[in-house]
């Protein structure tokens, strides 16, 4: 609802209260007019319905004159009918015309009565109800829209009259020209910063470095509250000035008798600390309520409103009548009452207001911030009492205060260059605008293999969540009962390390103003240590303890992180308490950071959201999203869930925070598998809410705007599902934003479809008009190397590339066709390979041995073929057995790409070729045709082309003709089978025939050369020379004993050795 007002209150004048608000249905307006005289006409006429007290509201759904352009008329009346007191106008090029539109009225009065001057009155008021339907419009408009709005209040003190002058709202309105009306705009206005890198924090409060901030209350504020002389409120009250005063009163209430309670509040800060040229990220007013008006029990909460003034003021002579007009509603906030069993004492109880849309707009203009409160209550008691600047300095940490962050111009926080805190950003964003061009070289490795690809002496496992992070040349690395690393970024090499005496279980963060790392150990301690020496400069002790990973945060002045139950805020120079906010349960996740409503996020053990007022450490909002209660789901306890070893994720465009939830083991299979549209997505997961696991709140105030189509799944088994991937969120130049995750729907990538086998990347839209037909909360299909749900791979992004951790490989895809109509199952987003990572190369695909560049384009295999690029150890098997963490991740931060394998290995790739190969070629332009100057040499082994399948299929499987669908092809299925026809190539060096672009991923199928072969030993131990033939084993080879028996089933010659069992070997492609 918006609230404005205009006029004087004297003896012979009117002054109105106007409130406007709406529903899905209709425009309502509610006008109160204070008037010592009220007279209405018995026998009204159109004509003469201003002539005695009416209102007249004008409203234009466009900028000029014309038939989008209305004037709806109420007159006063006692009581009866209203049909004849109200008449509707049209706008058209003669002026105003009398038009058949359908609106109510309802008047009201306070006093003695209407025409009767036996005694004053108090006033009267009108209500408008205008439906939407009477403007041509079939609901509401949208959200940003703007109509022009203007209101005249006609005033008659007599039966003999004359009428009294209008008075006017706008003051320079003009009835034939809405360009001199007032804006109404629909929706509650809101504040993005442009993009800009954390800048520091400045406070404002009266007396605080010498600070000036004049405020005052005007009307019925706290040293005159409700007088009832009716000749003091008619001829001084709206005089009367109390700028001096220690305290205020804001108040309005529904019954016009009395008006001499309501009280307005103004204050105006000065921005000159504010350094110029700066963003500003956000800005909170803070003030502190003692009291309220009324008895216990009989006050309630009210809604108060900022509104802005362009017009300056002296706070010695401001009064009710001359206290300049509001300029804009810009927001608002809920204030309740305090009990008084639940005084806190002195100072009050802060109540925060988000004024970061006002103090950017006075900022760029140079100018103080001129803020006025009000509210637009309708019970009675609704006065809440504050501490003004003028109250003594025993309690000035009580007077209003304006906390600003500020901040630089130029890129985002998800767009810093480097990656210096846990998810890159304080908003945990895992996105980084930086990409490192492919191709990319080995650069070095850490904590990994040697120099052969054996496993490294004194190699040891990282916890769980340990990303690496960088600055000044450095990388930092949190490495549990070892405490953390610093290395050179050029050779990884170990510049320091230091064991704090107790585990570094949480990514360490780096501060380039402080040129200091920020290290959270599991004894509660937050340290600052020297970033190029290690030592420590500093402490801070919680008193608690938490073997979780709980990374910190860093922006502008201070660091945020979580302990026990509390969230600290702690000033980054001197590591004293800024803040702490008690919980009340254990804190599970660390902290994130919204600038925009300067608000800290963090999830305590019980499934509660906290929103944190950064200025004040005070609750905003705590709110439980989720049916389900906290407690280890294990296998299948569908009502309880955990969110441990997740972080909260904010959406600043949107102003949304994003929450991931562990589920039960059984939330594989519900449902199974996942839908493959989103209708049928969100309607599963508002019938079983239980299996809701990423939730979508806003950061105002925590409600769900929708419900986000993300299932469960993660590194699990056997009846364990543990948290699985946190969402990223990318900004677009265009300002679009949206969140990347890992999804689940059908088709399946992998077959039988059910629910092990539905997992995708996917694309999170959070709004209705990012991608057309989308609704927020929808999710987009992409193209992504599989991984089953038991293994989703943790995310991360870098421009266009999306990366994802899984627990034996690195998988990588840069984006190339996300366009509106791609997107579902069946045409997703468009991607591309790029260098993937394994953990180890256990087959010889390149046919090398092992290469010091760690690089094979052929294709990798550890426990199954990959697209090729680099591997870690060299045939070392299950090295993450060993070494398990329960995560893998990828970093992109100074011009390197970093990848963290589940056994703790750290790898750096740099941007420039892997293999100079020095090939010259060259393509005649007419014809096509493709001409080497020398000869040929592929980065694979094998020359394949493109085959379409029936049924999904992955390199190394055994294929075979399909019967049944001419022209596809499917896994062998039998011993010696006269179908076959050859094996499912894993990185070919040459390829032939169209690419089918509309399946997930489009199979070769090997030709000629050396690929490998899924085999069984079910004919016999394979040698070195064995034909092979197909088996019984679907999409496996065997030993083929005797020529004459596989003869038409022949499909290569054996260059591998199996003993027993199944594995792979390289096959020579025999026709």
């Amino acid at each position: 609802m918006a609230i404005f007002w205009f006029g004087r209150v004297t003896p012979t004048e009117t002054y109105a209260d106007v409130r406007v608000g709406y529903n899905s249905s209709e425009l309502y307006v509610y006008v109160a007019v204070f008037d010592q005289r009220i007279w209405y006409d018995t026998t009204p006429t159109p004509a003469e319905l201003t002539q005695w007290d009416a209102v007249t509201l004008y409203l234009s759904l466009s900028d000029s004159f014309g038939p989008s352009t209305y004037g709806f008329v109420a007159q006063l009346n006692f009581w009866g009918p209203r049909d004849e007191y109200q008449r509707a106008y049209r706008g058209s090029g003669s002026g105003w015309t009398e038009a058949n539109i359908n609106f109510t009225s309802q008047s009201a009065w306070r006093g003695n009565a209407p025409n009767d001057d036996t005694d004053t009155d108090r006033g009267w008021a009108m209500n408008l109800r205008i439906p939407f339907a009477s403007l041509g419009l079939s609901g509401p408009p949208a959200s940003g829209t703007q109509w022009l709005i203007a209101v005249t209040v006609h005033d008659r003190d007599s039966e003999q009259g004359p009428p009294r002058p209008d008075t006017h709202w706008p003051p320079s309105f003009s009835p034939t020209n809405p360009q001199t009306w007032g804006q109404l705009s629909f929706g509650m206005p809101t504040y993005t910063p442009p993009p800009a890198t954390p800048g520091g924090t400045v406070t404002i409060r009266h007396g605080l470095n010498s600070v000036v901030v004049p405020d005052a209350g005007v009307g019925g504020t706290t040293p005159n509250l409700c007088p009832g002389d009716e000749d003091y409120i008619w001829n001084q009250w709206g005089q009367d000035n109390f700028g001096e005063q220690p305290d205020f009163n804001i108040q309005n209430q529904s019954d016009i008798a009395d008006w001499p309670c309501f009280a307005k509040y103004y204050i105006t800060f000065p921005l000159d600390a504010i350094p110029p040229g700066k963003v500003i990220l956000s800005a909170t007013l803070t003030i502190y309520q003692f009291g309220n008006s009324g008895d216990p029990g009989e006050a309630g909460p009210s809604w108060i409103q900022v509104l802005t003034t362009n017009s300056d003021w002296n706070e010695q002579t401001i009064s009710w009548n001359n206290a300049p007009l509001a300029s804009e509603n810009i927001g608002g906030a809920w204030v309740p009452t305090i009990p008084p069993d639940e005084w806190p004492g002195w100072p009050g109880v802060p109540r925060n207001f988000d004024v970061s849309l006002a103090v950017a707009r006075a900022y760029s203009t140079g100018q103080p911030v001129r803020l006025i409160l009000y509210e637009a209550d309708s019970q009675y008691h609704s006065g809440k009492y504050f501490v003004s600047s003028n109250t003594g300095d025993w309690n000035a940490q009580g007077r209003p205060t304006l906390t600003v962050v500020w901040g630089n111009p130029g890129s985002s926080s998800s767009g810093n260059s480097e990656w210096t805190q846990h998810a890159h950003d304080a908003q945990r964003t895992s996105y980084t605008d930086q990409v490192v061009p492919t191709p990319w070289r080995w650069k070095w490795a850490w904590n990994g293999p040697n120099s052969s690809g054996g496993i490294s002496p004194g190699k040891f496992g990282l916890p769980r969540n340990s990303q690496p992070v960088t600055g000044g040349g450095r990388v930092y690395i949190a490495a549990g009962a070892n405490g953390v690393y610093a290395l050179n970024n050029a050779d990884g090499s170990v510049v320091w390390s230091r064991n704090l005496g107790s585990p570094v279980n949480s990514t360490p963060a780096y501060d380039p103003d402080t040129n200091a790392l920020f290290v959270v150990a599991t004894n509660g301690m937050l340290y600052k240590l020297n970033a190029a020496t290690g030592a420590t400069l500093g402490q801070f002790s919680s008193g608690s303890s938490s073997d979780l990973p709980l990374p910190p945060a860093v922006i502008s002045d201070r660091v945020f992180f979580s302990m026990g139950t509390r969230v600290y805020a702690i000033n980054k120079q001197t590591m004293s308490q800024i803040w702490s906010y008690n919980a009340g349960a254990a804190v599970h996740t660390p902290p994130a950071y919204s600038p925009s409503r300067n608000r800290v996020i963090a999830v305590t053990e019980d499934l509660y959201v906290h929103a944190i007022d950064n200025a004040t450490g005070t609750q905003v909002w705590r709110v439980k999203p989720t049916v389900r209660t906290g407690g280890d789901p294990g296998d299948n306890n569908s009502t309880l869930a955990e969110v441990k070893n997740g972080w909260p994720v904010i959406a600043e465009a949107h102003g949304y925070v994003l929450i991931k939830l562990r589920l039960d083991w059984q939330a594989l299979w519900n449902p199974n598998p996942w839908p493959a549209d989103n209708t049928a997505m969100r309607s599963y997961l508002q019938q079983n809410p239980e299996y809701q696991a990423l939730f979508v709140l806003d950061l105002d105030d925590g409600s769900v705007p929708f419900i986000a189509n993300v299932g469960h799944g993660g590194f699990g088994d056997g009846g364990y599902l543990p948290m699985g991937p946190q969402p990223v969120v990318k900004r677009f130049a265009n300002g679009q934003e949206v969140a990347y995750v890992v999804m689940r729907g059908s088709p399946c990538a992998q077959s039988p479809c059910d629910g092990r086998w539905d997992s995708h990347l996917g694309e999170l839209v959070l709004d209705d008009t990012t991608v057309p037909g989308y609704l927020g909360g929808y999710v987009r299909f992409m193209q992504n190397t599989f991984f089953p749900t038991d293994e989703q791979a943790y995310i991360s992004m870098s421009g266009d590339y999306i990366f994802g951790g899984h627990w034996e490989a690195g998988i990588a895809h840069r984006i190339i066709d996300r366009s509106p109509s791609r997107g579902t199952g069946t045409n997703p987003i468009v991607t591309e390979n790029l260098p993937h990572i394994v953990t180890s190369q256990d087959v010889d695909v390149c046919g090398t041995g092992f290469s010091t560049t760690h690089y094979c384009a052929q294709g990798l295999y550890n426990t199954r073929s990959w697209p090729g690029g680099f591997y870690i150890y060299w045939q070392q098997g299950p090295v993450y057995d060993q070494y398990w963490s329960e995560y893998a991740t990828w970093v992109v931060s100074n011009n390197t790409v970093y990848f963290v394998s589940t056994d703790g290995a750290v790898v750096a790739l740099e941007s420039a070729a892997p293999n100079q190969t020095g090939a010259i070629f060259r393509v005649e332009r007419t014809t096509g045709n493709v001409y080497a100057d020398g000869q040929f040499y592929a980065g694979g082994a094998d020359l394949a082309e493109h085959i379409r399948v029936s049924e999904p299929v992955e390199p190394g499987d055994v294929v075979e003709l399909d019967p049944e669908q001419p022209g596809y092809y499917r896994k062998s299925r039998r011993s010696y089978s006269l179908l076959a026809a050859g094996v499912i190539s894993s990185a070919p060096g040459v390829i032939i025939g169209a690419r089918d672009i509309q399946t997930l991923w489009s199979p070769t199928l090997a030709l000629a050369g050396v690929v490998p072969v899924k085999v069984t030993a079910e004919n016999g131990p394979i040698r070195p020379g064995d034909l092979l033939t197909t088996s019984s084993l679907a999409g496996h080879a065997m030993r083929c004993a005797d020529p004459r028996d596989c003869e038409g089933a022949l499909i290569g010659k054996a260059l591998g050795s199996l003993e027993s069992g199944t594995g792979v070997v390289l096959m020579l492609v025999v026709r």
